[in-house]
């Protein structure tokens, strides 16, 4: 986290697009109502597309999935690397099982080899809803930006919906619903599959 405490939106860019410094004492509350809503905002986000950025990578989580008989096991989730496969139990020789149905850098699924798939299966490793390491993604970066200023300005203006100085004033807008925003979204969203037992 950078000094302001922003996680997803462009720290610079919210300040000078808002014209707040943070060497004015007279701006401190504002930059903390900032914080406090770019983190709002990056929770939404999260919320919204399944998944985190610039975080870590957690531990491999597991994942139970009821078996198949066709040699092909569907995942609820894009899988981005297999750690481990145990059937009933009994861990399963990586040699023997591939990944397959690639998408978005994973799979949607596995092809298993001479292996019947039977039982509980529990696949082990980094799924798609993990955090991604790393910088955020640029479109993100922009699209926290945007709303976090927005969002702001709707704040801080008047009961009737409309900002700006007398005599020029604009209707509030609402910013979710902004193209660059929904693009942005739906690129990095995460797609659920849902497998029946």
């Amino acid at each position: 986290m950078d000094p302001l405490g922003m996680r997803y939106a462009d720290r610079e860019s919210v300040l000078m697009q808002l014209h707040y410094s943070d060497e004015n004492p007279e701006h401190a509350v504002a930059l903390t109502r900032l914080e406090q809503l770019e983190n709002g905002i990056a929770d939404a986000i999260d919320t919204e597309i399944g998944r985190s950025f610039g975080e870590p990578i957690p531990s491999s989580r597991t994942i139970r999935i009821a078996g198949s008989m066709t040699g092909v096991l569907l995942l609820p989730e894009i899988v981005r690397e297999i750690t481990a496969i145990t059937i009933d139990g009994e861990e399963i020789d990586p040699a023997s099982y591939e990944r397959c149905y690639f998408m978005r850098g994973g799979a949607k699924a596995v092809r298993f080899d001479g292996v019947t798939i039977v039982g509980r299966v529990v696949v082990t490793g980094i799924w798609d809803s993990d955090p991604i390491p790393g910088p955020v993604p640029a479109d993100i970066r922009e699209a926290a930006t945007m709303l976090t200023v927005d969002t702001f300005r709707i704040q801080e203006s008047s009961p009737a919906g409309e900002m700006g100085p007398d005599g020029l004033v604009v209707p509030v807008r609402n910013p979710w619903n902004n193209r660059l925003v929904r693009d942005a979204l739906r690129r990095h969203r995460v797609t659920r599959r849902r497998v029946a037992v």
